[in-house]
């Protein structure tokens, strides 16, 4: 079952991709605003998000980088592994696979904006040494260690979330195919 929901979520993705992303890029780039002295902002056109970066000055900085695939690959699986769990209703189904969904969605958020912390502070440190003084003037970050929570998280961690949801649901549940239990309420329900 979940491999069938897996591969069919897999294949509708393009459709779905566009709009996600247009859900997380306000968040990220509010949080952009809110934690950087200079302008920075993230944008996705369709295979690669860019880095728009605006200076004291005025100068413009564009980095291009490739879109992260965990974070396809986190929603499919996530969503994936709840709606193939025997024994939900429809209604159920619909709220574990919200709660799911609003989970990955912050730890996609999060994680995005940590990666484009990282990578200014990466752009930076390669900078020659008169552009790194007015990066760090400007307000840049600067630190390049991206700490093993993060690497892990980015990984791991959405997908972390998803399993210990679906195990927080299907504790005492019998796994045979054509098993019946009683269906579990939906969060908040």
């Amino acid at each position: 079952r979940f491999l069938f929901f897996a591969t069919v979520l897999s294949l509708v993705w393009e459709q779905l991709s566009g709009p996600y992303w247009q859900s997380l890029l306000p968040a990220v780039n509010g949080l952009l605003e809110a934690g950087l002295p200079p302008s920075a902002r993230l944008e996705h056109d369709g295979r690669s998000m860019r880095l728009i970066l605006v200076d004291v000055a005025g100068a413009t900085t564009n980095l291009r980088f490739i879109e992260p695939q965990i974070i396809h690959l986190q929603s499919v699986a996530g969503v994936a592994l709840f709606a193939a769990t025997p024994g939900l209703d429809y209604r159920a189904l619909i709220g574990w696979i919200a709660a799911v969904s609003a989970l990955l969605w912050a730890s996609q958020v999060w994680v995005l904006y940590e990666g484009v912390v990282l990578a200014l502070a990466d752009y930076g440190a390669r900078l020659a040494a008169h552009e790194q003084t007015q990066w760090i003037h400007t307000g840049w970050p600067t630190a390049t260690e991206p700490g093993s929570l993060y690497a892990w998280w980015n990984m791991w961690g959405g997908t972390g979330l998803a399993l210990a949801l679906w195990i927080y649901l299907t504790r005492g549940r019998p796994f045979a195919e054509g098993a019946t239990a009683p269906s579990e309420p939906a969060p908040g329900a």
